[in-house]
């Protein structure tokens, strides 16, 4: 991590919108997600009796962000930040050494968990992406327990095969889940208050302290106008795009800012080669160079220098750094539930796991995992909310430390 951090040094702070600026109550979330992805699946044949009616404690457990599943052997893997497989298990149950080396080997290493570790868009897309996936957010991490518990049902019916071919359905269920008729937007914008968290006071005058001190404020997020407009007038309010300079939805992270999208008008729905900045401006897709040009333009400099504030550590936190000059930061809730931060987390059981242990650095063993070991080498911050820097001016100059941030002036 970088040494001093300071907002009133930035041209521009951009902001992520899901588990960033808007907070969820995971607790719900998670069980709602559960139910839904359950019933997708028990649709496409997999046995009820093999998943929960409610989750037990025990499935909550399982549950972590950042868990790697092996599809056609049927693990879940749990990694040092060099690829080491520090924990696994066979579907729910948990592997020992002996049986983590018989899978992969005395170096407890996996070839394509290796790619990633080198390359973390290398696994995204394209041949590699049918081997392995690791869920990154809130909004769909209960389905790596989903996936163990088809595992457990496929070998209770038809003995453990030498392939298994669960991720298709899962991946069916998941975008099922979330279509229209699937449950999930239905139940958000019925019960908002369920499973959304009205954003504190402080965070809003902290993003209008920022406008005021002449600092442009962007939302780039990867869901749609209308998606994030319902989500964004929940927590923020009915007047809560004008809180920003510009708007760019359908960001499709982490392609934004490794990729060359066009923008297209969010109104017109015509490619545009100069964004306009100022009230309400919308846009759809595009890419990080050429909001970069737009904005040197804008702010007549010509590296004007931007931070992006965000959860997803691959889309939000590496991409930007990796791809661009554009800088980051990461938002970690589980830093406030593993007690890092004062105050704890209302959500604290769904965040913190005994069977995995930490999200960010693996206790028995004295090192970062993966997902520690990209906060540390691609972000200037780690925040657990955006409440740690709604409590400062500005211009308050921050010192990380690992594994989060202490509010020390330097």
């Amino acid at each position: 991590m970088f040494r001093s951090f300071k907002l009133s040094d930035y041209d521009c702070v951009c902001l992520d919108l899901d588990n960033a600026l808007c907070r969820y109550n995971i607790s719900n979330l998670l069980q709602l997600q559960y139910r839904l992805l359950k019933k997708q699946m028990v649709d496409r044949g997999y046995n009820e009796k093999y998943f929960s009616s409610t989750l037990s404690a025990e499935d909550i457990d399982f549950i972590q962000k950042g868990l790697f599943m092996d599809f056609e052997k049927g693990n879940v893997l749990y990694l040092r930040a060099d690829g080491y497989i520090l924990k696994a298990s066979h579907g729910t149950s948990a592997m020992d050494a002996v049986q983590i080396e018989r899978e992969y080997g005395k170096s407890r290493r996996w070839a394509v968990t290796d790619s990633f570790c080198v390359n973390k868009l290398s696994t995204w897309n394209g041949p590699l992406s049918d081997k392995m996936r690791s869920f990154l957010d809130y909004t769909d991490c209960q389905a790596s327990l989903v996936f163990a518990q088809a595992v457990d049902f496929v070998d209770a019916a038809k003995g453990r095969p030498d392939r298994y071919r669960i991720w298709p359905d899962l991946l069916d269920g998941i975008v099922a889940m979330f279509s229209s008729g699937g449950g999930y937007a239905e139940a958000i914008t019925e019960f908002p208050g369920n499973y959304l968290r009205k954003c504190d006071p402080q965070v809003i005058e902290w993003m209008k302290s920022l406008k005021s001190a002449g600092i442009l404020l962007v939302l780039i997020t990867g869901s749609g106008e209308s998606s994030a407009s319902k989500t964004a007038a929940h927590c923020l309010g009915s007047n809560w795009k004008e809180l920003f300079d510009l708007l760019i939805f359908h960001a499709c992270k982490p392609a934004f800012f490794s990729e060359k999208r066009p923008f297209v008008n969010s109104k017109e729905t015509s490619q545009c080669s100069e964004l306009q900045f100022g009230f309400c401006k919308a846009y759809n897709g595009g890419n990080w160079n050429a909001f970069q040009d737009s904005l040197a333009k804008f702010c007549k400099k010509s590296e004007p220098r931007c931070i992006y504030i965000g959860d997803n550590l691959i889309q939000d936190v590496y991409a930007p750094e990796a791809y661009t000059k554009c800088e980051s930061c990461a938002v970690v809730e589980e830093i406030a539930a593993e007690g890092f931060c004062p105050g704890g987390h209302p959500d604290k059981p769904f965040l913190v796991s005994k069977r995995w242990g930490s999200y960010l650095h693996d206790n028995e063993t004295s090192s970062d995992t993966v997902w520690g070991d990209i906060v540390k080498k691609h972000s200037h911050m780690c925040i657990p909310f955006l409440e740690s820097f709604a409590r400062k001016p500005i211009s308050f100059e921050f010192v990380p430390f690992w594994p989060t941030m202490v509010e020390t002036s330097v």
